[in-house]
């Protein structure tokens, strides 16, 4: 169907019959752009211009060569390890932000041992009396309130850090899909990322 008119009819294979038909255009097209090899007219030409190299200058020969019969290498998956070691490498330059957001994560989680060891030591002051016992528990009522007042800190700092890391990361991956995006659009090639 071409605008809602009926075009050809038929089945598949009396519709790939007739080579001039939209139909056997279609699927040829659809055909070439899910192979990775290059049409036949692209391999004629590059056999045309390797045939037409200078055969002494063999160092321009080889790279030509390679540069002509290289492939892309396939794709190999990654452990866990493998792409957050990736991730960082790529993201090098950005180490501070890394360093920041993983301090700020060590002194939130310092907070549940702080918090034990602060009980620990409230439990004699329950043995006291008096002016002492007030003493004790403004002492390490201060303690807890100060504790509180770091763990506060401490993710409000790991919440910026983490933020910030994320949405640097988030622009940078898509700064990469809209330039693959971009260039198959160009190359008039399928984007695979997608």
């Amino acid at each position: 169907m071409i605008k809602g008119t009926v075009v050809e009819q038929g089945t598949h294979e009396k519709l790939l019959e007739n080579k001039n038909g939209t139909y056997y255009g279609l699927v040829h097209a659809q055909e070439l752009m899910m192979t990775d090899s290059p049409p036949l007219e692209i391999v004629d030409e590059n056999t045309k211009n390797l045939a037409s190299i200078d055969v002494e200058d063999e160092a321009e020969t080889s790279e030509e060569l390679s540069k002509i019969s290289s492939q892309p290498a396939p794709y190999k998956p990654k452990g866990f390890i493998q792409s957050f070691g990736l991730l960082l490498y790529e993201q090098r330059h950005r180490w501070t932000l890394y360093v920041l957001t993983i301090f700020s994560a060590m002194g939130c989680a310092a907070a549940y041992p702080l918090q034990s060891f602060l009980f620990s030591k409230i439990v004699t002051a329950f043995e006291l009396t008096g002016a002492a016992l007030i003493h004790a528990s403004d002492h390490w009522g201060l303690m807890f309130f100060f504790l509180a007042l770091g763990v506060g800190i401490m993710y409000a700092i790991l919440g910026f850090f983490a933020n910030t890391l994320s949405v640097v990361c988030l622009r940078a991956i898509l700064k990469a899909i809209q330039l693959t995006f971009l260039t198959a659009c160009i190359l008039h090639i399928s984007p695979r990322i997608f």
